[in-house]
């Protein structure tokens, strides 16, 4: 599955993808999605949701009028696990008649629209999700997973800066890893991928 950023009017859109802030997101769901039904579908990444970013649970509230916006009624959103306490209630807000599954993803499911909420982080934020896929793929603890988010990514920096290959980004990285060590590490993207490939 290709992910854009821009419309052109040539891919067929399957779902719309949000994230609070950041652009790592961008990076992995590029770099992941296209190893899913990558030639016939596409995932619409706007650059900048609705003028602005959301922190946390509140880009669930934007899913609704995105959705309206583009026509597109397929929204798969990706939030950090430390901005997470509560999905079932905005998700209930935004859409009222839902039916919501466990796990994650998150699935969210109306008449008009579904939502696919997926938690990224093992305790905080996407970076352990990384550091774990390092580790998997080095079969050994280069990267220590429960550093603070900000050391951490230095470190996630210095290993593909020196090792692998020296992909240098992680998007070259995610793309020569072992489909098997993503979907360990990133499972729950993974799932809700698998998912998109039927809609």
């Amino acid at each position: 599955m290709k992910v854009i950023t821009t419309e052109t009017g040539k891919e067929k859109i399957v779902a719309i993808a949000l994230t609070g802030d950041g652009r790592t997101e961008l990076k992995v769901l590029e770099a992941i999605a296209q190893r899913y039904n990558g030639k016939e579908r596409a995932m619409l990444f706007p650059k900048s949701p609705l003028g602005g970013t959301s922190k946390g649970t509140s880009i669930i509230k934007t899913a609704e009028l995105v959705a309206k916006i583009t026509g597109i009624t397929t929204v798969l959103i990706m939030i950090d696990r430390e901005h997470v306490q509560d999905i079932e209630g905005p998700l209930r807000e935004t859409l009222k008649d839902a039916e919501i599954g466990p796990g994650n993803p998150i699935i969210a499911r109306s008449k008009n629209m579904t939502i696919l909420v997926v938690i990224l982080g093992k305790k905080k934020a996407i970076e352990e999700n990384l550091a774990e896929l390092i580790n998997l793929e080095a079969g050994k603890q280069v990267v220590d997973p429960k550093l603070p988010v900000k050391e951490l990514k230095s470190q996630i920096k210095y290993i593909l800066k020196t090792e692998f290959g020296k992909p240098k980004s992680i998007k070259k990285f995610l793309e020569r890893c072992k489909m098997e060590n993503i979907e360990r590490a990133f499972d729950g993207l993974a799932r809700a991928l698998k998912l998109l490939e039927d809609f």
